[in-house]
């Protein structure tokens, strides 16, 4: 769908935007890899009101997988989404944090990986702190370093 490959193309916010009033219903039609447009926004790195409007079309993709296992929220780390984006995301859908990807990498491997926001990280951590243990060393310290910051 035009929506889909102006997010995957990293267009304008405006354009987007555009589309998205022109046929909203593209928010509940996920693309061949199995991609919402919430998941292409997030993977891309969209603007914040572009991925927020997408989110509040159609809160219920925050729990669809794309065709590499990703939910929203590894999309929205994997991009760099912006804090106050992955916080929404994550509020939506906190059990998230317990959900590996296709490849086994849950999203607090993925946050520390990205260098997410401090915030975003406790928030994931503190929703499922076991992740730490499957964290391998160098994330471990990253964490640990993260910690230790004012």
């Amino acid at each position: 769908l035009p929506l889909h490959k102006a997010l995957l193309g990293q267009a304008d916010g405006a354009l987007c935007m555009e589309l998205l009033m022109a046929y909203p219903e593209a928010v509940r039609e996920p693309d061949s890899c199995q991609r919402y447009p919430l998941h292409c926004a997030l993977e891309c790195g969209a603007d914040e009101e572009i991925s927020l409007a997408l989110f509040q079309s159609f809160p219920a993709a925050v729990k669809e997988r794309s065709h590499l296992g990703r939910l929203p929220l590894h999309c929205a780390l994997v991009g760099c989404a912006a804090r106050d984006v992955s916080m929404e995301i994550f509020k939506a859908f906190p059990e998230a944090a317990r959900e590996p990807d296709k490849t086994g990498h849950l999203p607090l491997q993925v946050a520390l990986d990205s260098q997410t926001d401090r915030q975003v990280c406790q928030a994931i951590f503190t929703a499922f702190p076991e992740a730490q243990s499957c964290c391998g060393p160098l994330l471990r310290c990253s964490w640990l370093t993260m910690q230790a910051s004012p």
